[in-house]
């Protein structure tokens, strides 16, 4: 799995409370979860998955957002950070890279990345305990 897709599903799975499964655990038929990457599915709980008219993976009209790679799909997880309490209270660039800045006013988690989008992401998964290497 490519790092950036990794971090999709890590996003979805720990902030927004989607679950990667393998093929082997996936118990439903093709039709029902389709395939992101080879050898895994992503697939909520309850959800009922599908190929959307473009291809891309949906589940129930959603949509997995590439978190890492659009600043739009980013600040989605901003928004759900923000919802728990967690504030972003600075992003900037520093000319070679990016750098994001989240805290609860107990606790702070940042990173530094060549975007805005994987510097967001890389300082949500600390927020949230996930530390990629």
């Amino acid at each position: 799995m490519a790092m950036n897709n990794r971090i999709d599903v890590v996003i979805a799975e720990r902030i927004f409370d989607r679950t990667l499964i393998s093929p082997k655990e996936a118990q439903a038929d093709a039709e029902e979860v389709w395939q992101k990457q080879p050898g895994c599915f992503v697939f909520n709980k309850g959800y009922r998955a599908h190929r959307g008219a473009a291809g891309e993976f949906v589940f129930d009209g959603w949509v997995l957002p590439e978190y890492s790679a659009s600043i739009e799909a980013a600040w989605l997880v901003v928004e759900e950070l923000r919802r728990r309490g967690i504030r972003i209270c600075s992003m900037c660039d520093l000319g070679a890279f990016w750098h994001c800045h989240f805290s609860d006013g107990k606790a702070s988690w940042v990173a530094a990345q060549d975007t805005p989008a994987l510097a967001i992401c890389y300082a949500a998964m600390r927020a949230v305990g996930v530390n990629l290497a």
